[in-house]
């Protein structure tokens, strides 16, 4: 979606693990507090881990960030759900759907960002995320924000 994109700023992070609040507090350290800060962030969190008090303050004092939040249960589950490859429910912990979406789409359990920067339009072709975008709400939240649909 780049050239659709081309007339905004993005930037992409991730965190490093932890809470909501310490995720939050790394985007508020890193971007909010040393630009813009009414600029507008989508934050994609874990479901299966809510939002604590930390992170509560930090949306509180800052109305433009949103969070969207990654199911079933995570971003493993939600990329798995994308390719129609669930696991039954007995099988859905978070460990599980990250171990199975690694073994299946990465073959690999380290250096997993790496190998997902390197397969990514393999395994999420672009068809694939447009023929979603309408009946899959965390993806229809993403695209809404981007002002895509």
């Amino acid at each position: 979606y780049s050239m659709e994109l081309s007339d905004k700023k993005v930037t992409v992070g991730h965190g490093h693990g932890g809470s909501s609040g310490s995720i939050l507090l790394e985007l508020k350290r890193k971007h909010l507090d040393t630009g813009v800060s009414t600029t507008p962030a989508l934050v994609l969190l874990d479901e299966d881990n809510g939002l604590d008090e930390e992170a509560e303050a930090i949306l509180g004092d800052y109305p433009t960030v949103q969070v969207v939040f990654s199911a079933p249960q995570c971003l493993d589950g939600l990329l798995l759900d994308l390719l129609d490859d669930l696991p039954p429910a007995s099988r859905r912990s978070s460990q599980q759907l990250k171990k199975h979406f690694q073994d299946r789409y990465l073959q690999t359990r380290h250096g997993v960002q790496a190998a997902f920067k390197q397969k990514r339009h393999e395994i999420l072709p672009r068809s694939l995320l447009e023929s979603r975008k309408a009946s899959n709400q965390v993806i229809k939240e993403i695209f809404t924000f981007l002002e895509l649909l």
